[in-house]
């Protein structure tokens, strides 16, 4: 009898994770306390979608009266994503979304003391290994 050889298969890590890992479902992100609008900025400038729901509420002080807006769940921002989605590992394909390679993907290659990144240029068929803040970076879309 003869061997039957099959075919070797690429293998992406996404084909290696659950299936719940890849739908996007709300979460319940913590924040520390009094920090639940910069968060949800933050998030907003990272395009992920989130709600914070938020409540008026008068307040005196000794010279005037303030209308605050307060978090109806202090401490919490809600969170709608895929769970493979806020996993950096090395080897990831990403995309640089600020400085003066944004909008470049590359592949990570460190995570230690900042994160490293190598974008190929195919204007002038290089490859280069770029330092990049964490906050400048987010997995690119498969």
């Amino acid at each position: 009898m003869g061997t039957v050889i099959s075919p070797v298969r690429e293998y992406s890590p996404e084909a290696l994770l659950p299936l719940s890992y890849l739908q996007e479902c709300w979460y319940a992100a913590y924040t520390c306390a009094n920090h639940e609008k910069r968060v949800a900025e933050e998030l907003t400038v990272r395009e992920m979608q989130h709600f914070l729901p938020l409540y008026r509420s008068a307040r005196r002080w000794r010279d005037r009266r303030v209308e605050l807006e307060l978090p109806l769940f202090p401490g919490y921002v809600f969170v709608r994503l895929a769970l493979r989605d806020p996993f950096l590992n090395v080897g990831r394909r990403v995309r640089i979304t600020g400085g003066p390679f944004a909008g470049l993907e590359g592949i990570l290659k460190r995570k230690k003391s900042g994160l490293r990144v190598v974008v190929s240029l195919e204007l002038i068929q290089r490859s280069v290994a770029v330092d990049v803040d964490a906050a400048d970076v987010r997995p690119a879309a498969a």
